[in-house]
C-alpha cells in the first residue's frame, strides 16, 4: 500500500469571504492566502488533530454533497478540501468548530465525498470482473487534490499479464502492464477514477484474557477454530446490546481466553460482495468502555471520522495499544483473501494507518478497537480492526473498518458511557 501522497496545490482557493470567515489572512494580488498563526508556540499536535478529525466527521456525515477531506499537514495547518465554495452552511460550521483560532486552508477541488464515494463503490462492484480480465485491486480511495479516486493494483505476475492481454488482445509485457491496465479502467470509470500505483502490498485479514459481564471492549475472543478480539459494543433498534467484531473470525458461540462465555454470533455480514467485513456478537451485559491495556479501561465517548495527518490508536489484544499516523480515509480495500471462507472480499471505508511501521496489527487483533489516542479518561471510537499489509512478509500497517460507516448501515448505535 502506499503512504499518503503530497498532495498538489492546484486546485484553486476560496473566496476572500470564506477566508475571512475563518479567520485567515487574503493579500490584494493572486498569491495564495495566507495562513493566520495559531500562537507562539502553535497548539499541541492533539488538539489540532481533534479539530481536523471533527471536520472530516462534520462533513462526512453532515455535508458530504460539498465536502471531499480534511487534512491535517505536518505544517499544523488543517486544509479542508470542498467542491461547492458557495456552501456557506459548511463555511459557517467549521467557524464554529474552530473555538481554538487554528489555522485552516480551504482548497478546492472537483468531486465531493458523496462523488468520489459512488465511483469507489463502483469500483468496488467491478472487482471481480477486472480480476477476471487481469487486474488485481488493491485498493481504493478519494484523492481529493485531483478530485478522483485513485485505484492501486497488484504488480503483476505472468498469469496477470497473460489474461489482460488476451482480453485486450494486445502484446503485453510487465513493462507496459500498467499503461494498459489504465486504459481498461478509464474505459470503464471515465474521468471520475485513474490508475494510482503498483503494488505488492496486499490486505491480510488480521485473523483480555478473562473478562466477563458486563463485557468491554477490548476482549481476546475465543471462537470455534480461530482468535479474534472483540470491538466496540452497540445497540441495535430494538435496544439489544452486542460487541462488534471482524466477519472472517467465523461465527458461533464466543468464549474468553479461560473458556468462560461471552456470546454468540447474531449477525455476521462478511460475504465476498458485502463489503462489510463485520460481525455482530450477541451479549447478555455491555457497556461502552474499551480496555487500554491488560488491566485498564477507559470510556467510551462519540463516534469520530479521523483526518489524514491526525493520530490514531490501534488495540488489538495480542498487539496491543499502537499510536501511529493516519495515512488515508475512507478507502476500499481490494482482493482480501480469507483462506477460512477460500473467497477473495472487499472491505470498504477503511481507515489506514501507520504505512510502512511494522508490527501495528498482527493476527489475532482482527475486530479489536481503533480509537483516538486520550489520557486515560475517554477515548472517541474510529472503527474495528480489519488487518495489516504483507507485501514485505511482516505485517505493515493497518487497517479498520470505520464505525460510523458500521452504524449507518447496520441500523447501530455506538455504546458510550
Amino acid at each position: 500500500m502506499r503512504i499518503k501522497r503530497n498532495l498538489l496545490r492546484s486546485a484553486f482557493l476560496l473566496t476572500a469571504i470564506a477566508a475571512l470567515a475563518m479567520g485567515l489572512t487574503v493579500g490584494a494580488s493572486a498569491a495564495p492566502p495566507t495562513v493566520a498563526a495559531a500562537s507562539r508556540s502553535g497548539p499541541p499536535a492533539a488538539a489540532l488533530g481533534d479539530f481536523a478529525s471533527r471536520i472530516e466527521t462534520l462533513g462526512v456525515m453532515h455535508y458530504p454533497n460539498s465536502f471531499t477531506e480534511a487534512e491535517l499537514t505536518a505544517s499544523g495547518v488543517t486544509d479542508v478540501y470542498i467542491a461547492n465554495p458557495a456552501d456557506q452552511a459548511f463555511i459557517s460550521a467549521v467557524r464554529s468548530l474552530n473555538s481554538g483560532h487554528y489555522p485552516v486552508k480551504f482548497i478546492g477541488t472537483r468531486r465531493s465525498y458523496a462523488q468520489l464515494d459512488k465511483i469507489n463503490q463502483r469500483v468496488a462492484a467491478a472487482s471481480a470482473k477486472l480480476r477476471s480480465e487481469g487486474i488485481y485491486l488493491a485498493d481504493s480511495y478519494p484523492d481529493p487534490a485531483t478530485g478522483t479516486v485513485k485505484i492501486d493494483i497488484w504488480k503483476p505476475e505472468a498469469a496477470f499479464i497473460s489474461k489482460l492481454a488476451s482480453f485486450t488482445g494486445h502484446s503485453m509485457t510487465s513493462g507496459n502492464y500498467a499503461a494498459i491496465a489504465s486504459s481498461v479502467l478509464s474505459r470503464m470509470f471515465g474521468s471520475g477514477a485513474t490508475l494510482g500505483h503498483e503494488t505488492e502490498n496486499h490486505v491480510v485479514p488480521a485473523s483480555r484474557n478473562d473478562d466477563f459481564a458486563p463485557f468491554f471492549g477490548g476482549d481476546l475472543l475465543e471462537f470455534p477454530g480461530d482468535e479474534c478480539t472483540g470491538g466496540f459494543n452497540v445497540f441495535n433498534q430494538h435496544g439489544s446490546e452486542f460487541m462488534l467484531s471482524a466477519g472472517h473470525c467465523g461465527s458461533g458461540t464466543v468464549k474468553n481466553g479461560v473458556g468462560g462465555p461471552i456470546g454468540s454470533t447474531s449477525s455476521n455480514w462478511h460475504s465476498p460482495t458485502s463489503g462489510y467485513d463485520v460481525q455482530a456478537i450477541a451479549v447478555p451485559n455491555a457497556v461502552g468502555r474499551v480496555w487500554l491495556n491488560g488491566t485498564t479501561h477507559a470510556a467510551v465517548s462519540r463516534a469520530v471520522v479521523p483526518a489524514v495527518g491526525s493520530s490514531i490508536t490501534f488495540n488489538g489484544y495480542f498487539t496491543g495499544r499502537k499510536t501511529v499516523t493516519v495515512n488515508a480515509v475512507d478507502i476500499t480495500v481490494e482482493n482480501a483473501w480469507d483462506p477460512v471462507a477460500g473467497y477473495f472480499y472487499n472491505a470498504a471505508h477503511q481507515v489506514e494507518g501507520g504505512a510502512g511501521v511494522d508490527n501495528v496489527c498482527v493476527s489475532g487483533d482482527s475486530g479489536g478497537p481503533v480509537f483516538t489516542p486520550s489520557g486515560g479518561t475517554s477515548v472517541k471510537a474510529i472503527g474495528i480492526i480489519l488487518g495489516f499489509n504483507n507485501g514485505t512478509g511482516h505485517p505493515q500497517a493497518c487497517f479498520a473498518t470505520m464505525i460510523t460507516a458500521i452504524d449507518s448501515a447496520k441500523s447501530l448505535t455506538l455504546m458510550t458511557s
